[in-house]
C-alpha cells in the first residue's frame, strides 16, 4: 500500500491484517506510486522499487541491520537506448501516452539503469493505462497489446529489430459506445479485464475481454493453406 513517502507491506496474521514491513523514501515529501520487488539491476539481489511524484525512480535494498538504502535512482528523461544486460529483468512503464522499457545496461561497471526504448502513440487523445503481451502474429516475438479503457481502445505493438523500436500495427476501438446494460451503466474503464490465452487449442494466441455483463473474445486467425 503506497502513500506519502512511505510504502507498507501488508499480511495476515492470526485473523487480522498487519504491516509486516515498511520502505521509508529518502524524500518524504512526495506521492510513491507503484511498488514493486524484483532484481531490475541484475545483482542477484532483490530491491523494492517504486515511482516518486517528483518524477523519478528510487530502489531500495536492505542493509546492515534490515534497514533500507538507496540503491539507485532513475531520473524519467529522455536517454539514449541501450542493450538490455543478458538474464536481467525488464521494466515496462506507462506515462501519460507513451511507454518505455528499462532495464540495466550491458556494461557491467556501469550500475545505472537507461530506458532501453520508448513508445509515444500518435493517436489522438489516447492514453493507455493497460498492457498486455503476447506473440499476436504468431512470428516466434513477443507483441505488446496497449489498452486505453477511458476511450475503448486497443492498440498493437511490434518490435522492429532493425530500428530498435516499436511500432502500430492495428488499433481498433472496442465498441463505440458505453451501452446501458439490465439498467446499469458500465465501469469508467471498458474493457475492465482481459486475458491472452490459447483459447481453442491451436497453439496461437487469443483475447478474451470483460466488456460490460458480455465476455468478448478475439481468435487469431490460422492462415489457410496453399
Amino acid at each position: 500500500v503506497s502513500g506519502m513517502g512511505q510504502v507498507r507491506a501488508l499480511g495476515w496474521s492470526d485473523g487480522d491484517l498487519m504491516v509486516a514491513d515498511q520502505f521509508n523514501a529518502t524524500d518524504p515529501k512526495g506521492e510513491l506510486s507503484s511498488p514493486m520487488v524484483l532484481d531490475l539491476d541484475g545483482n542477484g539481489e532483490k530491491e523494492f522499487l517504486y515511482h516518486h511524484s517528483e518524477g523519478y525512480w528510487e530502489a531500495l535494498e536492505k542493509g546492515k541491520g534490515k534497514a533500507y538504502r538507496t540503491a539507485y535512482k532513475m531520473e524519467d528523461e529522455p536517454v539514449s537506448p541501450q542493450a538490455a544486460a543478458p538474464h536481467s529483468s525488464s521494466l515496462l512503464v506507462f506515462g501519460k501516452s507513451a511507454l518505455q522499457v528499462i532495464s540495466r545496461s550491458v556494461d557491467q561497471a556501469r550500475l545505472s539503469l537507461k530506458v532501453e526504448s520508448r513508445y509515444l502513440t500518435d493517436l489522438p487523445k489516447i492514453e493507455h493505462a493497460a498492457v498486455d503481451w503476447g506473440d499476436f502474429n504468431h512470428d516466434g516475438k513477443l507483441d505488446l497489446l496497449c489498452i486505453d479503457g477511458r476511450r475503448h481502445l486497443l492498440e498493437f505493438l511490434s518490435f522492429d529489430e532493425a530500428k530498435k523500436r516499436w511500432k502500430s500495427v492495428l488499433h481498433f476501438k472496442v465498441f463505440e459506445e458505453n451501452l446501458h446494460y439490465q439498467g446499469k451503466k458500465g465501469a469508467a474503464f471498458e474493457p475492465r479485464e482481459g486475458y491472452v490465452v490459447d483459447l481453442n487449442g491451436d497453439k496461437r494466441d487469443d483475447l478474451v475481454f470483460l466488456v460490460h455483463d458480455r465476455l468478448l473474445l478475439y481468435y487469431q486467425e490460422t492462415p489457410a493453406k496453399r
